[in-house]
């Protein structure tokens, strides 16, 4: 089985992503779990690897590292606006860049 068959955000995920959090901390990063995933589907990164599972490690690297549910959600919204940006905007951010 690939990676690519299996969900980035799936049950297991959600388990081992929220562990060590309170039921807030939990809720928070499922929702940002749910929010990231639409956009990151699909979505491969320079190395050909899928945006959506390299999001979800980062937020289990986050947890073993102790992180809050804050940091853990905030990877996940952070990453899925640089990938959209990354996409869709690339023009408009140099130019900011360069501005």
């Amino acid at each position: 089985m690939t990676t690519e068959s299996v969900q980035a955000f799936n049950k297991e995920w959600l388990l081992k992503a929220t562990t060590g959090l309170d039921d807030k901390g939990r809720a928070l990063v499922r929702r940002a779990s749910e929010w990231a995933q639409k956009p990151l589907e699909g979505v491969k990164l320079g190395t050909g690897a899928p945006a959506d599972h390299h999001a979800a490690g980062v937020v289990l690297i986050l947890q073993r590292l102790g992180a809050d549910a804050v940091a853990r959600a905030s990877a996940l919204l952070t990453y899925t606006a640089v990938e959209h940006i990354a996409l869709n905007d690339q023009k408009q951010v140099a130019a900011i860049i360069e501005a």
